[in-house]
């Protein structure tokens, strides 16, 4: 799932292609990005299935062992979804998901500040009223769901707790193991020195959904449309992605929004009862697909008392409000040179999937 560590697996993976490959086991290339959501999002209406196919066959028809993928929107993947982009490997072919599960205290608080950073506008006590709706609709919170929704298009799905691998011997090796890869291959892969996509500090992620609503409100598009994409099972058109380009602010503009914000800040919300019951409707289903399960607990037991970070209730028009002097050069600044950036713009290289590719793919593999 997201905010699982995903990015930093990813990484090792991308990072370390020849010499997987040299063990049979094939990453393909994404081009500049180490993972393969713009392969794998199966509900965006650019998925391309045959390309897709086109991987596995190639793959089929070599001497690869392993066709090892990364990609973490799957796991919020409806499962009409999920049937469409399974459907893209052969019924003989062995289908394992390997899912990571964070214990919902840093979980929910971490996924919310991703989705601010993109594109949403609403409070954190919003998102988890609305992440927690009896309708089981918005994968966020409802980790059972995701299984069960995997579950029913593979073979097997083994899943990690994230927090037990943090404090065992990585969430890295982990994974690996957990995908097959032999131990004594996994020590040979280089990793990287620090830990990729850290959350940032919480005034930094209240600016960001500030920012998002009135920019919203100025290009005249809805509001927490990611998240919204995400309970509808759907794709989300236009991405602010506004962190990345939040150093073109004026200094002195962004640490004045920040003092600002730490007058207005307070405790965050308890996460709602409904999910204290997550690690329990887990275990009663699944159990015995959990590979590092101690004690017969899914988390430790010291991350029950864990507490969010810091948060406010203030809107973006009570932001605009506070000095719309800045608010309109800080949007200004944003806004320029495009309004947005949307998915397939971040396609900067073309999926490798030519015969050109299978072609020096069984040559490497020969001098293997």
């Amino acid at each position: 799932m997201h905010k699982t560590g995903t990015c930093s697996v990813q990484r090792v993976l991308h990072d370390n292609r020849a010499l997987l490959l040299e063990h049979g086991i094939l990453y393909p290339s994404a081009g500049v990005a180490p993972h393969h959501n713009f392969m794998l999002d199966a509900k965006q209406r650019d998925f391309n299935a045959s390309r897709l196919s086109e991987i596995v066959d190639q793959a089929r028809q070599s001497e690869i062992k392993t066709l090892l993928f990364s990609a973490e929107c799957v796991s919020v993947l409806p499962r009409d979804a999920l049937r469409r982009l399974t459907a893209c490997f052969a019924p003989s072919d062995s289908l394992s998901f390997v899912v990571s599960l964070r214990h919902w205290s840093s979980f929910l608080p971490s996924r919310y500040a991703q989705n601010c950073k993109r594109r949403d506008t609403q409070t954190y006590a919003d998102y988890l009223r609305r992440a927690s709706e009896p309708s089981r609709q918005h994968l966020d919170f409802y980790y059972d769901v995701v299984l069960e929704n995997l579950s029913e298009t593979a073979h097997s799905v083994k899943i990690i707790s994230f927090d037990r691998a943090v404090q065992e011997d990585g969430l890295v090796a982990a994974v690996l193991r957990a995908a097959g890869l032999p131990e004594a291959l996994r020590k040979k892969l280089k990793e990287p020195v620090e830990h990729a996509n850290q959350s940032p500090p919480w005034q930094r992620v209240e600016l960001l959904r500030l920012l998002n609503g009135a920019a919203s409100a100025r290009l005249g598009v809805p509001e927490n449309a990611l998240f919204n994409a995400i309970a509808e099972g759907s794709g989300c058109d236009v991405i602010f992605d506004f962190d990345k380009r939040l150093g073109r602010l004026n200094a002195d503009h962004v640490a004045a929004a920040q003092e600002w914000l730490n007058t207005q800040a307070e405790a965050a919300p308890p996460v709602p009862a409904e999910h204290i019951h997550v690690e329990a409707r887990v275990l009663n289903a699944f159990a015995a697909q959990v590979v590092n399960l101690l004690d017969g607990r899914l988390f430790p037991v010291t991350l029950l008392a864990r507490s969010a970070r810091p948060v406010t209730t203030v809107t973006w028009r009570e932001f605009q409000a506070w000095n719309p002097a800045i608010a309109s050069d800080m949007l200004d600044t944003l806004l320029k040179p495009a309004p947005a950036s949307t998915w397939p713009s971040a396609r900067k290289k073309p999926l490798r999937t030519g015969r050109g590719f299978l072609r020096r793919l069984r040559s490497r593999i020969a001098k293997a």
